[in-house]
């Protein structure tokens, strides 16, 4: 099945490994619109400060959620309950504090997740073309991790421009 990210509307849970100021939450309460009633929204952010931030954007942004929290693991987390469950890891691939381990425990969350409901990854950063930057790129290994878990990965390879708003080309600011 192909990777969607059209408006839910079945439960959804989004979990957001390395969520820091939910920024993810942001972007897809603005994509998604109302439809966001329909969605759980978990952060993880083993950082406090930045869990404590995350945790107020998501208080001062009093989007419609089902709920919305960001919390150090995903231990205990429940996701039984919904039809579809969405892991982002924005921005997290190429971080170098990545280890194997961590790898492995989450290719373990996603399988466990896999096999309660229909589960998508959706994996975002910034495309550089330079050796250091690839060298850090841990797509494959964790790709290799879901594998490991006996789980079928379809990857999808999207490369979207985005144009850069700011500063303007008459370099003054644009407040939108």
């Amino acid at each position: 099945r192909e990777f969607d990210l059209a408006p839910p509307t079945e439960r959804t849970m989004v979990i957001d490994l390395g969520a820091g100021a939910a920024t993810v939450a942001v972007s897809l309460a603005e994509f998604w619109g109302s439809r966001i009633q329909h969605v759980d929204y978990v952060g993880i952010e083993p950082d406090s400060a930045m869990r404590q931030l995350g945790n107020c954007m998501l208080d001062a942004l009093n989007d419609p959620w089902r709920s919305a929290t960001v919390r150090p693991t995903f231990a205990s987390l429940e996701t039984t309950d919904h039809d579809r469950i969405l892991v982002s890891m924005s921005y997290l691939v190429h971080q170098s504090s990545i280890t194997s381990a961590d790898l492995a425990e989450w290719g373990g969350m996603v399988s466990r997740c896999a096999r309660t409901c229909r589960t998508e990854i959706l994996i975002t950063t910034v495309n550089l073309n330079n050796e250091k930057f690839r060298r850090l790129d841990t797509t494959s290994r964790f790709l290799d991790c879901l594998r490991d878990y006996g789980l079928d990965v379809l990857p999808q390879q999207t490369t979207l421009q985005v144009m850069n708003r700011f500063p303007s080309t008459d370099d003054t600011w644009e407040i939108v």
